[in-house]
Protein backbone atom coordinates (compact mmCIF):
# COMPACT_ATOMS: atom_id res chain seq x y z
CA UNK A 1 0.00 0.00 0.00
CA UNK A 2 1.18 3.51 -0.67
CA UNK A 3 0.79 5.90 1.56
CA UNK A 4 1.50 9.94 1.05
CA UNK A 5 1.00 12.97 3.22
CA UNK A 6 -0.88 16.02 1.86
CA UNK A 7 0.26 19.11 3.59
CA UNK A 8 -2.69 22.02 3.11
CA UNK A 9 -1.77 25.73 3.87
CA UNK A 10 -3.50 27.01 6.58
CA UNK A 11 -3.68 30.50 4.86
CA UNK A 12 -5.62 28.40 2.53
CA UNK A 13 -8.33 28.09 5.00
CA UNK A 14 -8.62 31.51 5.27
CA UNK A 15 -8.58 30.76 9.21
CA UNK A 16 -7.38 34.32 9.72
CA UNK A 17 -11.03 35.85 7.89
CA UNK A 18 -12.65 33.61 10.13
CA UNK A 19 -10.63 34.83 13.35
CA UNK A 20 -11.08 38.70 12.31
CA UNK A 21 -15.09 38.07 11.80
CA UNK A 22 -15.80 36.53 15.65
CA UNK A 23 -12.58 39.23 16.76
CA UNK A 24 -14.74 41.87 15.12
CA UNK A 25 -17.70 43.05 17.86
CA UNK A 26 -19.26 46.05 15.62
CA UNK A 27 -21.46 43.37 14.11
CA UNK A 28 -22.44 41.56 17.15
CA UNK A 29 -26.57 41.17 16.98
CA UNK A 30 -28.14 42.37 20.05
CA UNK A 31 -30.86 39.87 21.32
CA UNK A 32 -33.55 41.50 23.06
CA UNK A 33 -34.79 40.06 26.13
CA UNK A 34 -38.68 39.57 27.00
CA UNK A 35 -40.35 41.19 30.21
CA UNK A 36 -39.56 37.92 31.86
CA UNK A 37 -35.82 38.60 31.54
CA UNK A 38 -35.62 35.82 28.90
CA UNK A 39 -34.90 36.11 24.94
CA UNK A 40 -37.28 36.76 22.91
CA UNK A 41 -36.70 33.25 20.97
CA UNK A 42 -39.60 34.36 18.27
CA UNK A 43 -37.37 37.04 17.55
CA UNK A 44 -34.11 35.26 17.28
CA UNK A 45 -35.89 32.57 14.87
CA UNK A 46 -37.06 35.65 12.82
CA UNK A 47 -33.33 36.86 12.54
CA UNK A 48 -32.34 33.54 11.35
CA UNK A 49 -35.12 32.98 9.06
CA UNK A 50 -33.54 36.58 7.21
CA UNK A 51 -30.37 35.74 6.56
CA UNK A 52 -29.65 35.08 2.80
CA UNK A 53 -27.49 31.61 4.00
CA UNK A 54 -27.62 29.21 6.76
CA UNK A 55 -25.06 29.36 9.64
CA UNK A 56 -23.12 26.79 11.40
CA UNK A 57 -21.21 28.50 13.44
CA UNK A 58 -22.22 30.62 15.86
CA UNK A 59 -20.56 32.81 18.73
CA UNK A 60 -22.24 34.32 21.97
CA UNK A 61 -21.22 37.60 23.72
CA UNK A 62 -22.42 39.58 26.57
CA UNK A 63 -22.15 43.20 27.36
CA UNK A 64 -22.56 45.32 30.31
CA UNK A 65 -25.76 47.50 29.71
CA UNK A 66 -24.40 50.50 29.40
CA UNK A 67 -21.08 49.02 27.73
CA UNK A 68 -20.29 49.33 23.60
CA UNK A 69 -17.99 46.76 24.32
CA UNK A 70 -19.13 43.25 23.32
CA UNK A 71 -16.96 40.07 25.25
CA UNK A 72 -17.19 36.40 23.45
CA UNK A 73 -18.03 34.21 25.90
CA UNK A 74 -19.01 30.88 23.71
CA UNK A 75 -18.32 29.49 19.76
CA UNK A 76 -20.09 26.64 18.88
CA UNK A 77 -21.09 24.92 16.04
CA UNK A 78 -23.35 22.68 13.91
CA UNK A 79 -24.65 21.68 10.73
CA UNK A 80 -26.85 23.49 8.78
CA UNK A 81 -29.40 21.01 8.99
CA UNK A 82 -29.73 21.11 12.71
CA UNK A 83 -28.82 24.80 13.33
CA UNK A 84 -32.32 25.86 14.49
CA UNK A 85 -32.96 23.52 16.64
CA UNK A 86 -29.12 24.02 18.22
CA UNK A 87 -30.65 27.83 18.95
CA UNK A 88 -34.09 26.34 20.35
CA UNK A 89 -31.61 24.63 22.72
CA UNK A 90 -29.68 27.44 24.08
CA UNK A 91 -32.11 29.57 23.89
CA UNK A 92 -35.40 28.14 25.04
CA UNK A 93 -34.77 24.81 26.49
CA UNK A 94 -31.93 23.47 29.00
CA UNK A 95 -30.79 20.36 29.18
CA UNK A 96 -27.50 18.85 30.62
CA UNK A 97 -27.07 16.42 27.94
CA UNK A 98 -27.30 19.07 25.03
CA UNK A 99 -24.63 21.55 26.42
CA UNK A 100 -27.11 24.35 25.97
CA UNK A 101 -25.70 27.68 27.36
CA UNK A 102 -29.39 29.16 29.02
CA UNK A 103 -28.39 28.41 32.33
CA UNK A 104 -25.11 31.37 31.69
CA UNK A 105 -27.77 33.16 28.98
CA UNK A 106 -30.70 33.67 31.49
CA UNK A 107 -27.85 35.08 34.78
CA UNK A 108 -26.21 36.89 32.50
CA UNK A 109 -29.53 38.88 31.92
CA UNK A 110 -30.26 38.42 35.72
CA UNK A 111 -27.11 40.80 36.34
CA UNK A 112 -28.50 43.19 33.53
CA UNK A 113 -26.35 41.94 30.86
CA UNK A 114 -27.07 42.21 27.23
CA UNK A 115 -26.79 39.49 24.90
CA UNK A 116 -25.31 39.18 21.50
CA UNK A 117 -24.53 36.60 18.75
CA UNK A 118 -22.44 36.23 15.19
CA UNK A 119 -23.08 33.81 12.85
CA UNK A 120 -20.97 32.25 10.69
CA UNK A 121 -21.99 29.72 7.63
CA UNK A 122 -18.42 27.92 6.17
CA UNK A 123 -18.67 25.52 3.07
CA UNK A 124 -17.85 22.91 2.69
CA UNK A 125 -19.82 21.72 5.82
CA UNK A 126 -16.86 19.23 6.94
CA UNK A 127 -14.47 22.06 7.64
CA UNK A 128 -16.97 23.66 10.63
CA UNK A 129 -15.78 21.50 13.07
CA UNK A 130 -11.94 22.48 11.88
CA UNK A 131 -13.00 26.08 12.56
CA UNK A 132 -14.39 25.77 15.78
CA UNK A 133 -11.92 23.65 17.52
CA UNK A 134 -9.22 26.36 16.01
CA UNK A 135 -11.17 29.43 17.15
CA UNK A 136 -12.10 27.73 20.68
CA UNK A 137 -7.80 27.48 20.75
CA UNK A 138 -7.60 30.95 19.13
CA UNK A 139 -9.72 32.75 21.89
CA UNK A 140 -9.89 30.25 25.16
CA UNK A 141 -9.05 32.78 27.59
CA UNK A 142 -12.22 34.07 26.76
CA UNK A 143 -14.55 31.57 26.08
CA UNK A 144 -16.03 31.25 29.64
CA UNK A 145 -18.92 29.12 28.62
CA UNK A 146 -17.21 26.38 26.49
CA UNK A 147 -16.49 23.53 28.51
CA UNK A 148 -12.72 23.39 28.44
CA UNK A 149 -9.95 21.62 29.23
CA UNK A 150 -6.46 22.16 29.40
CA UNK A 151 -5.15 24.57 26.35
CA UNK A 152 -8.89 25.66 25.21
CA UNK A 153 -9.82 22.52 24.06
CA UNK A 154 -13.20 21.51 23.81
CA UNK A 155 -13.99 18.46 25.93
CA UNK A 156 -17.00 17.66 24.07
CA UNK A 157 -17.48 17.24 20.14
CA UNK A 158 -20.73 18.08 18.91
CA UNK A 159 -22.41 16.37 15.62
Amino acid sequence: MKAKEIKIKPELLHLDKVIDFFDNIIDVVHLPSDKSGKIDYDNLKKLISELKFTPNIYAFYIKENKSKAWHLKYIGQRSSKEFKNRMREHFSKHHEKTGSKLKQINAAIKEGKDIGVKFLGVQPEGLRKYYEEELINHFHKDLEWNDQKGKGKSTKRKK
